[in-house]
């Protein structure tokens, strides 16, 4: 450690060689009160030593109020052999004297120093009209012989003082002037140097300067904005302590255009250096392609964000990202999975965990049977097996809906539910068929609606008190026609009727080749096209003379144009109006045994069978509800035409 050297300036007190060394503030601080110096920040000064880098520091814009002159010592920076002495001039009172600068030298361990006497006085003569502080030469001193070694690398350098017959004090400016001379500039260890300093003695080899080796660059890193290593998550505790399983958040999607990751760019490291000054290169760090894989792509205008090109499930595979549109769950939905909610088709491939939920807009698929589970899609649902669910499982689909068998279960399908084995004790509502055909193929308890043809091989049960099959056509399941529409509708619907009642008068006199007398009474019609002229103006040989059969097939082929005319208007209103008389679209087959308590209904027309019936169909004919036989050809059409 150096001894502390002051500088005067016009706007403060200032250190010259400063260092934040303990000692070193310590020693300042004393020649600070010694001066008459009291506003001294340390916190101030030790921040701006570090970053002096050899260039004077502020102690204070006070300047000593002190009247006695205070003298300091150091060696030149470019040759450690002279010494060099500062005065700060006094004011008034007593002055330094050549014996106060030779003592103080002796004090500061400048003892080999052969003083320059002439200097000396002609610079405390200087005290008598001087104002300002200033330096001047006090004498020379001999250098410690100090050998420099510097490894073959160029990365480290030591010293090693050899002994003299007279012990000189040693100084930091010693060691770095030797330094320099032998091309050390770089990489000082300044708490080695100080070490030395203070123990004045360094008879081995010392490391007193160390090169930096390169730091290589990181490589350019990928940040995953999804769970990219498939974290394990547990379940969440409610306010009551209990573990909630259900929302675990484990298949996360995201949707098309949502960024999955960015790829930053590498560093260029950090160059090193050794201790001759030689720079030493960094490595860059390695630059790393965005994992472009299959379903993403590159962010328009970003080529290092990566995004999704479609909605499904983000996922690492072999070290690209990709979007995978279906989730496939391998095993259970359950206590390791929660419940599941995704914007696409699911694949499980065990079950669905009693009171666990799946929730899809693409087709829900489950390989094995369930108990009591909830199905959302507004796709297909299908299992593999089925379900029996003693606690009320439910199904809802916006298609269809496929399974062995349903126990239980209550169906809310918008397309078809088509069942292998059978539907037991279950609620079932189809916007299309329902079918039931399998080996076993039968419908027991519960209640079926459909508004499309119901088959099944059984139907009832004499073990369950009732079984009830609801058919209901979309002109009763729509919502109510607006009151213009539906005035013009009841209007068209009465002439209808009445075309028809008349059609049927006409036709009865056809069949019965009844004397066509008073036709113009049962339709009004053109007067020239019905005017009949009297027997004595006919004659049977006059070709151009019609019969009574001729003009009665004339009024109903007008009568039957007039009929579909006003089923074409019907129909732009109502496009599902059934005609009258016609049988209903709507029909259930069963080929197979119908037992009692059975309940049919189409589109509000009920039917109660008390009786056992064998291969029969149930269709609705005008106000009632007729069973009529089928075989299995039928049954087959059936299935092939609903």
């Amino acid at each position: 450690m150096s001894a502390p050297k002051l500088l005067i300036k016009e706007d403060g007190l200032y250190v010259e060689n400063p260092e934040s060394e303990a000692e070193f503030i310590a020693e300042l601080r004393n020649i600070l009160n010694e001066i008459g110096v009291a506003s001294f920040n340390e916190t101030d000064y030790v921040k701006n030593s570090k970053t002096a880098e050899d260039n004077p520091v502020l102690l204070s814009k006070s300047l000593p109020t002190r009247l006695d002159a205070k003298i300091f010592f150091f060696l030149a920076i470019e040759d450690p052999t002279k010494v060099i002495a500062t005065i700060i001039p006094p004011r008034s009172g007593k002055r330094l004297s050549k014996a106060d600068v030779l003592l103080k030298l002796d004090e500061l361990g400048y003892d080999g120093v052969s003083p320059d006497l002439s200097s000396i006085d002609k610079a405390l003569d200087r005290q008598k009209t001087e104002e300002l502080t200033y330096s001047f030469t006090v004498g020379s001193r001999i250098l410690p012989e100090i050998e420099v070694e510097v490894e073959s690398d160029n990365m480290e350098a030591s010293i090693i003082i050899k002994p003299e017959k007279e012990k000189n004090h040693l100084f930091e400016e010693d060691i770095y002037f030797a330094l320099k001379n032998s091309g050390v500039v770089r990489g000082h260890q300044k708490d080695i140097i100080l070490d030395i300093i203070k123990k004045q003695e360094c008879y081995e080899l010392r490391v007193v300067a160390r090169g930096a080796s390169p730091v290589s660059g990181d490589d350019g890193e990928i940040l995953y904005h999804f769970d990219a290593v498939n974290e394990i998550h547990g379940p969440q505790m409610d306010e009551k302590g209990k573990a909630d399983h259900h929302n675990l958040g484990v298949y996360k999607d995201v949707e098309e255009g949502a960024i999955l990751c960015e790829v930053s760019p590498p560093s260029k490291g950090l160059p090193g250096y050794d201790v001759l000054g030689g720079e030493l290169p960094a490595e860059p760090g390695k630059v790393i392609d965005l994992p472009v894989g299959q379903n993403t792509k590159p962010k328009p205008n970003k080529s290092n964000v990566l995004i999704a090109a479609i909605s499904g499930i983000p996922k690492l595979s072999s070290g690209k990202v990709i979007i995978d549109p279906v989730l496939n769950i391998q095993g259970d939905v359950g206590t390791s999975t929660g419940d599941v909610e995704f914007k696409g088709p699911i694949n499980i491939s065990g079950t669905i965990q009693d009171g666990f939920k799946v929730v899809a807009k693409g087709d829900v698929i489950i390989n094995e049977s369930c108990n009591s589970a909830t199905i959302e899609s507004e796709g297909d649902v299908i299992l593999k097996y089925g379900i029996r669910s003693d606690e009320g499982a439910f199904i809802k689909a916006g298609g269809d809906v496929h399974a062995a068998f349903l126990e239980g279960v209550t169906v809310e399908a918008g397309g078809n539910v088509i069942i292998q084995d059978y539907i037991y004790h279950s609620h079932i509502t189809a916007g299309k068929a329902v079918e039931v055909i399998g080996k076993k193929g039968y419908i027991s308890g519960g209640k079926i609606v459909a508004h499309q043809p119901v088959l099944a091989k059984r139907l009832g049960s004499p073990a369950v008190p009732r079984t009830e099959i609801e058919l209901i056509s979309s002109k009763h399941s729509n919502a109510k026609l607006a009151e213009p529409d539906q005035i013009k509708l009841d209007k068209f619907i009465e002439d209808l009727n009445e075309t028809i009642s008349t059609i049927e008068r006409v036709e009865e006199k056809l069949e019965g080749r009844e004397d066509t007398k008073g036709d113009e009474e049962v339709v009004e019609t053109n007067e020239e096209e019905n005017e009949e002229k009297s027997s004595d103006e006919k004659s049977e040989n006059d070709p151009g003379l019609k019969t009574k059969e001729e003009s009665s097939s004339g009024i109903l082929e007008k009568l039957n144009k007039d009929k579909k005319e006003i089923l074409r208007n019907i129909r732009i209103i109502d496009p599902d109006y059934i005609e009258p008389g016609l049988v209903s679209s709507l029909f259930v087959a069963i080929l197979g045994t119908v037992h009692s308590n059975v309940l049919v209904s189409i589109d509000g027309i009920k039917l109660k069978v008390n009786n056992e019936f064998i291969d029969v169909k149930f269709v609705r004919r005008q106000d009632k509800i007729a069973m009529e036989g089928i075989d299995s050809q039928d049954f087959e059409n059936f299935i092939a035409n609903k």
